[in-house]
């Protein structure tokens, strides 16, 4: 018996149907929540503006994650929700509650910056351009592959580059952030780790893939080690231009306060830990303790720059932990991504 209105399912059209052959099909699978009954399919050609409401509704029904109501629907339709995306949705609104409530700028405007290139700028350009290659690098891969745990990844960099020279923009020019030493240090040097941590576990998986033929494993990895000594010569020529700006800090000590945003870095925090978690589903036991270990590792190197962000009373008295904290909004949304990632790789799998 087919869903919906009568035996033949409502149009949301005017006019009717000239012919029998343009109408929906009686006998359709199975409702998709969002997808047939909130995205009508218009064979051969965009999704009409007039049908957005439809697309944001079936988004935040997803965003809902009502699972256990479409149980009795069937497991097929139980697995359209993503899980997580409601635990990530309440972290990041924990994360934009924190950075809110102590919101302070100071006398803070773009006008009155003046450009030092100071040395915490050179370590985060040389995560952002870590991350670039690894964006590209990966995008490579999945074109040449089509391996579902590698489509998220181009996001997942890009993301984390982004809110790297973010932070950057910030180090590039703040003389207390400078003359601290610990409040660019506390982003910068975990952030370098990060990014390594997360390009090795993928390497070891892709090295370990079994459906990419050989002559095409060599070829991705033949292009990744050319990359990698493009970019290691990179990073290490920015690095020590970066010590050509290195300046002896001025007599200023580090003042204790309590700074709700650093519940940010917190909420990036406990979603690697979530991730680490989860990929004790992956099937390949290498796979599966190597994602946990670094996960758990990156989780743990997150308190790292939670702390400071927690405590420094210069950051929280000036405009550095803002800029902190929004470059940490992007990191928290590319942690997204690598979830995103990892719950492919596990249905890739099975």
């Amino acid at each position: 018996m087919a869903e919906g209105v009568g035996f033949e399912p409502t149009v949301r059209r005017l006019g009717a149907h000239t012919i029998s052959s343009r109408a929906p099909s009686a006998a359709r699978a199975p409702l998709l929540l969002g997808m047939t009954i909130l995205r009508p399919n218009l064979s051969g050609g965009k999704t009409p503006f007039y049908f957005l409401p439809y697309l944001l509704i079936g988004r935040l029904l997803k965003l809902m994650n009502l699972e256990k109501y479409l149980a009795k629907f069937g497991k097929e339709e139980a697995a359209f929700i993503p899980r997580g995306d409601i635990f990530f949705a309440l972290l990041l609104f924990v994360a934009l509650v924190g950075l809110i409530l102590d919101w302070e700028t100071g006398s803070f405007t773009y006008r009155h910056i003046h450009i030092e290139w100071y040395f915490h700028f050179w370590i985060a350009f040389s995560a952002f351009i870590l991350s670039l290659s690894l964006t590209y690098y990966f995008f490579y891969v999945y074109g040449k592959t089509h391996l579902e745990p590698i489509k998220y990844l181009p996001l997942a960099f890009l993301f984390y580059g982004i809110g790297v020279i973010i932070m950057g923009f910030h180090d590039l020019y703040c003389k207390t952030n400078s003359d601290l030493g610990f409040c660019g240090s506390a982003h910068n040097y975990p952030n370098v780790v990060v990014l390594l941590i997360l390009y090795l576990d993928y390497v070891v998986y892709l090295s370990r893939e079994k459906s990419i033929n050989s002559v095409l494993k060599k070829e991705i990895l033949k292009f990744l080690l050319t990359l990698n000594m493009l970019t290691s010569l990179l990073m290490m020529f920015i690095i020590f231009v970066g010590l050509l700006f290195m300046k002896i800090p001025s007599d200023l000590y580090y003042r204790k306060i309590f700074n709700l945003q650093g519940l940010v870095f917190i909420s990036i925090q406990i979603y690697a830990m979530y991730i680490a978690f989860k990929s004790l589903k992956v099937s390949d036991k290498t796979l599966k303790y190597l994602f946990f270990c670094s996960f758990l590792i990156i989780s743990f190197l997150q308190s790292i720059p939670a702390y400071h962000i927690f405590t420094c009373y210069w950051c929280y008295l000036e405009e550095c932990s803002e800029f902190f904290c929004i470059g940490g909004l992007f990191i928290l949304f590319s942690f997204y991504f690598f979830g995103k990632s990892i719950d492919s790789f596990v249905s890739y799998k099975k």
